[in-house]
């Protein structure tokens, strides 16, 4: 080995190293690039995972007030059928009360027949 060949071989291990040093640096800056990609898409995935919560938290809040609705329905049914329960005993109270008028007018269209009978017998 000469100077020179020691010299060469001396600047193409710089050579190599700057290259091998700006492969890593390359590398480097690429690696950065990957990490703030998966920081942004955690990010991301965060904020996809909180949508999804308050979507869910919303969707069990629509789930019970759907529940309360339909227990009010369920009750508003029941007093409605009460109602009507109330209403039927009503009309066949109506009915009867009326059948008694009615029969209570027969009676006393038929004491008056009586009355206007006895009075023509007495009359004659």
């Amino acid at each position: 080995y000469g100077i020179d060949e020691i010299e060469l071989e001396i600047l193409q291990s710089k050579v190599e190293q700057r290259t091998l040093n700006n492969e890593v640096e390359g590398l480097q800056r690429e690696l950065a690039k990957a990490l703030d990609t998966i920081e942004a898409i955690q990010s991301s995935h965060h904020i996809d995972k909180q949508v999804i919560v308050s979507l869910k938290e919303s969707l069990e809040s629509e789930q019970m007030k759907a529940k309360v609705l339909k227990a009010e329905d369920l009750a508003m049914k029941e007093q409605i059928e009460r109602f009507d329960e109330v209403f039927m005993a009503k009309n066949d109270e109506i009915d009867r009360l009326q059948e008694v008028v009615s029969l209570k007018h027969e009676v006393l269209i038929d004491i008056e027949k009586e009355r206007e009978q006895e009075r023509k017998t007495s009359e004659i």
